[in-house]
């Protein structure tokens, strides 16, 4: 058996993913190899080549003249959607006694989903055999629904930072959103470990919301005007001083860690100031004469930082935020979700909450929270049943279902770029992962699968099939953030945010 991969000696993903393979045959198949080691003079001529044995191909067309080849030769297509891949087996072609078998992304990312859906779902193709495995005749093409799937926590609970991403790459999950008052004091270290295995790191501090918890606020800062109210907006002096300190700690901090993006929340789950300027005003037209500056500073010396702007129920009219500089994305949470306000093509995501969580965050918040392992299996314990789907096969297919019917709304929408993101506070997800959180990375990759098929192998993967098979058919147990159980309640779509 010959196995042509980018070496494992190069950096980044692509040596990620071709470790990674070698992984999967020893975990799954018990079969060692190798490190590989790509020659770059190869040349996959199998007319050639008469002694060519049965090959393995991993890669994309740029990083493997492998690939390029049996694309030109005609043996597979060539990958075409970002983030899309194609796997074949077939007899090689002038040697029908042998099969060639090609994982080919339309770039490295797609390699690695190829890998991903091979471990959890199509194992069953490889067999024990002369060389150490035979794979059976498959083909499959693949790329997601939403471009952009993740997970939103808050820091304090998330331990086991590199854990954690490694779990998420291993479900296809491409997007981290750490809201938090600080850093993590390894932050760039972070950043370059989710880079290595697909995901973007997105830091999230606080702009305009609790601004007492982000910054040391000088004397002059005016609070505002009523009960409850934090800041006021229309202050020459707040707003002066926001757009020199946010430049500042994105220039500071959170730009030399190499992250992706900034997230923010401003003047929401908070009442608007009732000062004289502020009545004269909705709290939309505030927020944008806010942030609309702000981004237009950071875009000047940061173009290519992703920025996000969330936004909560109790904000009001939306209709204002169509003004929202282009450059700024709406992250929707606990609200019309999904809604696109600027036209059909804008940047917008929506956050999940039909998955139970909780945040227990407050102004000393850790980045970095202390754990041991004896802390983790208690915090699984405390919380386990609340990350279960109560209930047998059928409940846990009926559960799946609901999910792939509410992705399909998202995605309705033809953005091509959408985000969706779960909260994934207090899952533990740096050391066990719950069905809900991957049923629904999976959904939102693609809401058309077979239902049955996909529940089928989350389950097997998870180890629990049998016990889920022989549970009696009884309980909802899992509830949404309402205290409902998210497919029986009539209204869940819609209430989710995906009506107009």
């Amino acid at each position: 058996m010959l196995i042509i991969s980018t070496s494992e000696e190069k950096s980044g993903l692509a040596g990620y993913t071709s470790r990674e393979f070698r992984r999967i045959l020893h975990d799954y198949l018990k079969i060692v190899v190798p490190a590989i080691n790509l020659k770059k003079d190869f040349d996959l001529n199998i007319e050639q080549k008469k002694d060519l044995q049965n090959t393995i191909l991993i890669g994309t067309p740029e990083n493997n003249p492998a690939i390029k080849h049996v694309i030109e030769e005609g043996f597979i297509e060539e990958p075409d959607h970002e983030q899309g891949y194609i796997i074949k087996c077939a007899p090689m072609p002038g040697k029908p006694k042998n099969w060639l078998f090609v994982v080919a992304g339309k770039e490295d990312v797609g390699t690695l989903y190829a890998l991903r859906d091979i471990e959890h779902y199509h194992l069953e193709v490889f067999k024990p055999g002369p060389g150490g495995l035979l794979v059976e005749p498959f083909e499959k093409r693949e790329k997601p629904a939403i471009e952009y799937r993740g997970h939103w926590t808050w820091g304090c609970n998330m331990p086991d930072k590199k854990a954690w991403i490694e779990n998420m790459s291993k479900w296809k999950l491409n997007e981290l959103i750490h809201w938090d008052n600080y850093l993590p004091k390894n932050g760039k270290e972070y950043v370059d470990f989710a880079h290595e295995r697909g995901v973007r790191v997105v830091w999230g501090f606080g702009w305009g919301w609790m601004p007492f918890w982000n910054f040391d606020l000088p004397e002059e800062f005016d609070s505002g005007v009523g009960e409850g109210v934090e800041m006021c907006p229309s202050s020459d002096f707040n707003n002066e001083f926001f757009q020199r300190e946010i430049l500042k700690k994105i220039t500071e901090d959170y730009s030399p860690t190499g992250c992706d993006g900034i997230y923010f929340q401003a003047f929401t789950e908070c009442p608007k100031c009732e000062c004289p300027k502020c009545n004269k005003k909705t709290m939309g037209e505030l927020m944008l004469d806010f942030i609309n500056s702000i981004v237009s500073l950071i875009k000047k010396d940061f173009p290519d930082l992703w920025i996000s702007c969330g936004i909560h129920h109790d904000f009001g009219d939306y209709s204002y935020l169509k003004n929202l500089d282009n450059r700024c994305n709406l992250f929707w949470e606990n609200c019309t979700s999904g809604t696109s306000v600027r036209g059909n093509n804008e940047d917008f995501g929506y956050i999940s909450k039909t998955i139970p969580y909780g945040h227990g965050y407050s102004e000393t918040c850790p980045a970095d929270p202390p754990y041991t392992e004896n802390s983790l299996k208690q915090w699984m314990k405390s919380n386990a049943k609340q990350y279960e789907v109560e209930g047998g096969i059928r409940n846990h297919y009926k559960y799946m279902s609901f999910l792939q019917d509410w992705t399909r709304k998202f995605t309705e929408k033809p953005s091509d770029n959408k985000h969706g993101s779960m909260i994934a506070d207090h899952s533990v997800f740096c050391r066990r992962t719950p069905f809900p959180l991957i049923a629904l990375a999976e959904a939102q990759w693609n809401p058309d699968s077979d239902t049955e098929f996909i529940v089928d192998h989350l389950l097997s993967f998870l180890g629990i099939k049998d016990k889920i098979k022989n549970t009696t058919e009884t309980g909802e147990k899992l509830v949404d953030t309402m205290g409902m159980p998210p497919w029986v309640y009539d209204k869940a779509v819609e209430r989710e945010g995906h009506s107009e």
